[in-house]
């Protein structure tokens, strides 16, 4: 995916093209997590069709959030650091890479999951740290 993701903004219309073809759900979220990384912005109406999908659609949900930058998701986001039988930690990440220092209340309501994040997070916020965090560092964390 991250020869596509080099196109740029051109391949959108055809990732899009792409993407209104496919009649699963989980293939239009891999297909917008490309979009997302390329554009910045999400589908809000397929991210909430993942939202409320299962467990997959769910992984993906997070990671449009992460690659969009999107503050839009927030409820969902903490909500999904608490179901149990799910890699709570995926939204986590989507948290602390779409919200930076602002997210620490959300990640602070799931502390165990969280405890790498929260660290990051706070020593940024106290100056300890260089600003901006790196994407790739917190999404292989755990």
């Amino acid at each position: 995916m991250e020869s596509l993701v080099r196109f740029g903004e051109p391949a959108i219309p055809l990732l899009r093209a792409q993407q209104q073809a496919e009649v699963e759900l989980e293939a239009k979220g891999v297909w917008e997590v490309i979009i997302a990384t390329i554009s910045g912005k999400e589908d809000p109406s397929l991210v909430k069709s993942l939202f409320e999908g299962k467990d997959p659609h769910l992984v993906l949900a997070c990671e449009v959030v992460a690659a969009a930058g999107s503050k839009a998701w927030l409820k969902e986001l903490e909500e999904l650091q608490t179901k149990s039988g799910f890699d709570s930690s995926l939204a986590g990440n989507a948290i602390a890479i779409s919200y930076g220092i602002e997210g620490l209340p959300s990640l602070e309501k799931a502390p165990s999951l969280n405890n790498y994040r929260i660290q990051e997070l706070q020593a940024r916020k106290d100056g300890k740290l260089r600003p901006g965090l790196r994407r790739y560092m917190l999404l292989f964390w755990e």
